[in-house]
């Protein structure tokens, strides 16, 4: 659309002069501008691509999702001149959104008018209907089977917010509200929908109470700080003021459907590369980071959640392709796996990883292989036989999506032993976290 190469000529003129001292910090009056942007335009989408009960198509949601992408940019080059004092390029802005916006509602009224109805809503076998959980307890969902259904899906909704959770073929999934920062005591539902040739079925909904948690209070998260703009595909690095009894910290980003997390081991912080671990990558824009801990007794706290920027080169690398190990490949407890790829141009480093027993290794162009020895280092659980996820990234600069392949085990590990004794002091451990 006309317009947006100014609206990129200005960020580039107005940054240098931020990066000459002024640190960019989100005030309470941006906060509550790009909160009021997100909820109106979440309503209008809702009034335009859900009425009549009409199906979102896959055009629909990839207009929705471009269209987000580019109204965060705008709103961060807003809130930038904003900090510089520069009120002209503010009402350009202003101007630039409300042209984005007709546009993108124009565009979404003609593919709606398109779309098909939605499907009948699967049923929820569980929960029961006025099922009562704590904020913290997890809790299982199961969805029917649905003909013609390629995977079912349950989530939680409370107050307009709803997260949703796959569960596969088998119709099962495991919720825990603790990890969603709307979820508070209070009346909620479980809702459920299945996909079907292209579109999502109607929602079926049973109605729950959430009930006050009785978890310890939440780690004190001293970095990211709210606001803070953040780079995609690069390190990032959790920091916790001091917590009693402290075994090992929890953390992860979150952006619509992208994710990316990890257990901390070494005391008062964690770090991760800031790259997706779904098929939805991490964009340009508003994000929000969580966090809790878990104490020496076993037991999880309440969490910690914080809003920041994701900034820098957005644009969307290729993921790269496996040699090795072969899909369904069977392995023993203790067995060596090799990890191989293709060439991938550009790449210095390929990191290969098993996400739930934390395993991993990391291959060196010009070889592009390593071995990592299948065990567990998971231990809050068994890791199960049958199949389980390796997934891999390649760094160029910054790292890639994930390439993901799967290994069957033979036989289930059983989680490991829980750390003992004190946490070592940071200063003696150094910086960084693990995966």
């Amino acid at each position: 659309m006309r317009g947006w190469p100014w609206a990129l000529c200005a960020l580039s003129l107005l940054l240098p002069r931020l990066a000459a001292g002024e640190e960019a910090k989100e005030t309470a009056a941006q906060a509550e501008f790009r909160r009021a942007y997100i909820e109106s335009t979440e309503h209008r989408i809702h009034a335009i691509a859900d009425a009549n009960g009409k199906a979102r198509t896959p055009e629909e949601s990839a207009q929705i999702g471009h269209h987000w992408a580019r109204a965060m940019k705008a709103i961060r080059i807003r809130e930038v001149a904003q900090d510089v004092g520069d009120t002209v390029y503010v009402g350009k802005v202003d101007a630039f959104l409300a042209r984005l916006d007709a546009a993108f509602y124009d565009t979404l009224t003609e593919l709606a008018a398109e779309a098909p109805l939605r499907p009948r809503a699967p049923t929820i076998v569980e929960p029961a209907s006025s099922a009562t959980f704590r904020v913290d307890q997890p809790f299982e969902c199961r969805v029917a089977e649905y003909p013609g259904a390629r995977a079912r899906i349950c989530g939680l909704r409370e107050n307009g917010r709803v997260v949703w959770y796959g569960c596969g073929g088998t119709g099962e999934c495991r919720i825990n509200a603790a990890f969603w920062r709307f979820a508070s005591p209070g009346p909620a539902q479980i809702v459920g929908r299945v996909p079907v040739d292209r579109v999502w079925s109607n929602v079926a909904e049973v109605p729950i109470r959430l009930a006050a948690s009785d978890a310890a209070p939440a780690p004190t998260l001293e970095e990211p700080r709210t606001g803070e703009a953040l780079p995609l595909g690069k390190l990032l690095t959790f920091h916790f003021a001091d917590y009693p009894n402290a075994a090992w910290y929890a953390c992860s980003v979150r952006q619509g459907g992208a994710t990316v997390s990890t257990n901390a081991k070494k005391p008062n912080e964690c770090g991760f590369e800031l790259n997706s671990v779904t098929s939805q990558p991490f964009h340009q824009g508003l994000a929000t980071v969580d966090a809790f801990v878990f104490t020496t007794d076993g037991k999880g706290s309440r969490h910690v959640w914080s809003d920041v920027e994701l900034v820098g080169n957005d644009a969307q690398l290729s993921a790269p392709k496996f040699q090795q190990p072969v899909a369904g490949q069977q392995v023993a407890p203790g067995q060596s796996v090799t990890c191989s790829f293709a060439d991938y141009p550009g790449a210095t480093r390929f990191d290969c990883f098993i996400p739930d027993s934390g395993d991993e290794c990391v291959a060196v162009p010009p070889t592009r292989s390593c071995v990592m020895v299948v065990g567990n280092h998971n231990e809050r659980r068994a890791l199960a036989a049958g199949p389980q996820v390796v997934r891999a990234s390649a760094f160029v600069d910054r790292w890639s999506p994930y390439a993901q392949t799967s290994i069957t085990l033979t036989t289930t590990i059983p989680p490991a032993a829980p750390p003992g004794g004190p946490p070592v002091p940071p200063s003696v451990l150094g910086k960084g976290g693990s995966r």
